[in-house]
């Protein structure tokens, strides 16, 4: 969707043995780090025709993301709880621009300021969902698909972190219900949209958080569930921060498991860490009126919004994100640069010497706009006994709810 500059390959050094021939075009290796906005992913970048579904907007990195693609041209669509919030945030990005020539001044903004510059063709639509409540949520992708919008990004955004003790409408534990469930359910109604729109992708917003679940990997598949989906927990026995570390290797575990299942239908999906954006965001308001005191100690250790909202954008937009593992570039005899369909090639094609590239792709974790794999808890993020446990025992509390539903 995009074109990105012909920089380093992220954790890589250029070499010009490697990446480029005489007289040809060098192979584009963006080399990006925590430093990096969302407005340096979108030169050249033109979604015109292109629906974004975005969870979340109405603050915080999700807001930062919808301002951000409105700026390639894309139609986007806000869902959120707070409605009349949303009606505001929209009037405002549709209403405040800058020039083409001052756009770089949207790096000095403020956090709470909020200035766009859009194409023409950009739009910006409301959607209602409210993702404690599995009512709302089948509400809102009912109301999706009457519109007959196609999808081609679905970027699942919205989240909640706190020490209160809630419990959802449907009687989950708040940070599983929403973070988790509520996306979950939201995704699989959309999931014949998505395909219909292909090539289409899904951008998961995790946290490194998943790391700190207790969950052995030497587990069995039934225990891990099991405190993966402590519904109703004792928070005698839970920390607050264990059941959302929870919810957010349970995004991980989804997103697997819907690339397994979804790649080859050309909905492509990517799960990432924003960066620590505590004091930036506003999730912090679950500590009430200890929020302010926690965001002044966390905010010097934390990313603006615009650099917090980056790897989102790049795993939105990105052309060097593929559902395919590998592709070949000969290196001709008249040093010309060919690429050549994307499957493993031998070393050696007609005699020509040929190298494979590894691709960045669908169903990987990213951080700072780079394969962030390092940083994922693998043993458990690459459990497919526990993806598909997860996913089953996620399409049973689904029907459960719709049970109960056509019953009452």
């Amino acid at each position: 969707m995009d074109k990105q500059p012909q920089n380093e390959q992220c954790g890589q050094s250029k070499s010009g043995s490697e990446s480029e021939t005489p007289n040809s075009k060098s192979v584009p290796h963006p080399k990006y780090d925590s430093g990096t906005n969302a407005l340096d992913l979108i030169n050249d970048v033109d979604l015109k025709g292109k629906t974004a579904l975005i969870t979340g907007t109405n603050s915080g990195i999700g807001l930062e993301t919808a301002r951000t693609l409105c700026l390639c041209g894309a139609h986007i669509v806000m869902a959120n709880r707070n409605m009349v919030a949303s009606e505001q945030i929209r009037d405002k990005i549709m209403k405040e621009k800058v020039s083409n020539n001052s756009l770089r001044k949207i790096y000095s903004l403020r956090d709470n300021e909020i200035s766009s510059e859009l194409q023409p063709d950009a739009e910006i639509d409301l959607l209602n969902l409210d993702l404690s409540s599995l009512q709302s949520v089948e509400a809102a992708a009912k109301n999706y698909l009457s519109k007959d919008w196609p999808l081609h990004i679905l970027i699942l955004n919205a989240g909640v972190f706190g020490p209160q003790e809630k419990i959802t409408v449907d009687g989950y534990e708040r940070h599983f219900g929403v973070n988790h469930l509520g996306h979950f359910y939201l995704t699989y109604l959309l999931l014949p949209r998505l395909r219909e729109s292909a090539p289409s992708r899904i951008v998961i917003v995790s946290s490194v958080s998943h790391t700190h679940t207790g969950i052995a990997p030497s587990m069995s598949t039934d225990e891990k569930l099991r405190i993966l989906t402590a519904l109703t927990p004792s928070y005698s026995a839970k920390f607050f921060y264990r059941l959302y570390a929870n919810s957010k290797l349970c995004n991980i575990l989804m997103a697997m498991k819907l690339h397994r299942m979804e790649h080859q239908n050309g909905v492509n999906t990517y799960v990432l860490h924003p960066g620590t954006m505590i004091a930036s965001t506003g999730i912090a308001r679950g500590f009430g009126f200890l929020a302010p005191l926690y965001n002044a100690l966390i905010k010097p250790f934390t990313k603006s919004l615009q650099q917090g909202a980056a790897t989102t954008v790049y795993c939105a937009v990105s052309e060097h994100l593929n559902s395919v593992g590998f592709f070949c570039i000969h290196y001709l005899l008249k040093g010309t640069l060919r690429k050549i369909p994307p499957y493993p090639c031998k070393n050696m094609v007609d005699g020509v010497q040929s190298k494979v590239i590894r691709l960045q792709e669908s169903g990987k974790y990213y951080e700072n706009c780079c394969d962030g794999e390092n940083g994922l808890s693998g043993a458990l993020a690459h459990d497919e006994a526990l993806q598909d446990a997860l996913w089953d025992k996620s399409v049973e509390l689904i029907g459960k709810y719709e049970k109960n539903r056509a019953g009452n």
